[in-house]
């Protein structure tokens, strides 16, 4: 996911809507663990 916000946001042009979508099927399991660690950094703070 990290090379596909780059992408967006310095060659955006080039960017194919495809792929885009192909992506984010695909990788949601970033978003995922991203939740969990936000979750279990706020846990461990409170």
């Amino acid at each position: 996911m990290t090379g596909l916000r780059n992408k967006l946001v310095h060659v955006y042009m080039e960017v194919n809507p495809e792929k885009i979508y192909s992506f984010l099927n695909a990788d949601l399991g970033d978003f995922e663990k991203y939740i969990r660690i936000v979750l279990k950094y706020i846990e461990a703070d409170s």
